[in-house]
């Protein structure tokens, strides 16, 4: 078994959704959930949890912790951890197998007493087909190898990208408290200007995490940080500046993708859900709040009778905020727009919204002109 560590900040509506999406996927994993639910909607969220059968055996809920310092808070919370692994639960990274799969997968991890998995971001940052020259060993989920201080130069070489301590991580419960040891020291946010003066002058990655590094072990009592202490970010560690204390860590890297984040590519390609067209899971857009005052492009098409129009529609931006809508205003005729799995008519005066990442086609069913606004 695994215990599931779950310490997130719910202060929108979109987070809201999320949670309610992911949480109900991941639930049975575990009968050892540790729960600290903080921001505008902790309550909506406690009273969704406490809704599912069975989550008295199964949530410990955690009050008055200090929402001001995101690893304090986890000190205190991993006392309460029953199990030798830890998954850390985050509201934006959907299972894509299902759940007996995560089942084999956790119990694998057992089973070679792994240290650390990345869950999410499969192929980013290290992939099974660039860990051969690590001397891996090969079980039925994962390539496993032993981060050495010997082997951080070959690493950073040739995996400059990895971050072998990351939060879409499943832990020992071992290498998460002394990660949470290590964040225990008076820290300083380094001011969000001087770090964008730093990323694009004088100190771009992973140079700037390099010169951060180099303070922290000057300072020793102070510890720099990127985000501040109420973000749970501040627990990574590129393979650039984690700390020889760390080490060895055993790291396995999952033959398959297991999660996937909804709107962040996180450097990679067309990773995320929203561009994949796999979030939302409909086509219809019943958002009331919608309107096309931000439209980027509008334009008045023609279909002759039978004539279809296939399409899909996403920024090439590293993450996407707003997820792209599409209104069809059909002027004269009549359209079938049909995406995932479901179908519509829209005759003469009617408008319709979309969700225009999803793939979806339209068929003109008599001769038909339209207007179609992509908007944000």
């Amino acid at each position: 078994m695994i215990t599931v560590f779950c310490n997130v900040y719910i202060n929108s509506l979109e987070k809201l959704s999320l949670f309610k999406d992911t949480f109900k996927n991941v639930f049975p994993i575990s009968d050892n959930w540790l729960i600290n639910i903080r921001g505008k909607y902790k309550d909506q969220v406690i009273k969704q949890i406490k809704k599912i059968p069975g989550n008295n055996r199964q949530c410990t809920f955690f009050q008055n912790l200090n929402d001001d310092d995101w690893a304090e808070s986890a000190r205190e919370m991993i006392k309460d951890a029953k199990y030798d692994h830890i998954y850390i639960y985050l509201e934006d990274h959907f299972l894509q197998q299902p759940l007996s799969h995560f089942r084999n997968v956790i119990n694998d991890a057992i089973r070679i007493q792994t240290d650390f998995i990345p869950y999410s971001f499969f192929d980013i940052g290290m992939s099974t087909k660039s860990v051969e020259i690590y001397n891996p060993t090969t079980s039925r989920y994962f390539e496993t190898f032993i981060l050495t201080p010997e082997l951080l130069p070959l690493i950073r070489s040739f995996n400059p990208n990895f971050y072998p301590i990351s939060l879409v991580g499943i832990y020992s419960k071992t290498l998460l408290i002394k990660v949470l040891k290590a964040e225990d020291k008076k820290k300083l946010l380094v001011h969000p200007y001087i770090q964008l003066f730093m990323q694009n002058v004088l100190f771009t990655y992973p140079r700037n995490r390099r010169l951060i590094f180099f303070l922290n072990k000057v300072l020793q009592i102070y510890r720099l940080v990127l985000n501040t202490p109420k973000s749970p970010m501040n627990i990574e560690r590129s393979i650039h500046d984690i700390e020889l204390s760390l080490l060895p860590i055993k790291i396995s890297i999952l033959k398959q993708e297991l999660f996937a984040n909804w709107d962040d590519d996180n450097g990679s390609l067309n990773l995320s859900l929203i561009k994949r067209g796999l979030y939302p899971k409909k086509l219809l857009c019943t958002d009331k709040n919608n309107n096309n005052s931000g439209a980027k492009l509008s334009r008045v098409l023609n279909l002759s009778k039978g004539g279809c129009y296939s399409a899909q529609y996403h920024p090439e931006i590293g993450r996407i905020v707003n997820i792209p809508k599409k209104e069809i205003s059909v002027i004269q005729g009549s359209l079938i727009i049909e995406g995932m799995g479901e179908r519509y008519i829209a005759n003469s005066g009617k408008k319709m919204n979309i969700y225009a990442n999803i793939p979806h086609k339209i068929t003109a069913r008599k001769i038909t002109k339209y207007r179609s606004s992509i908007y944000f």
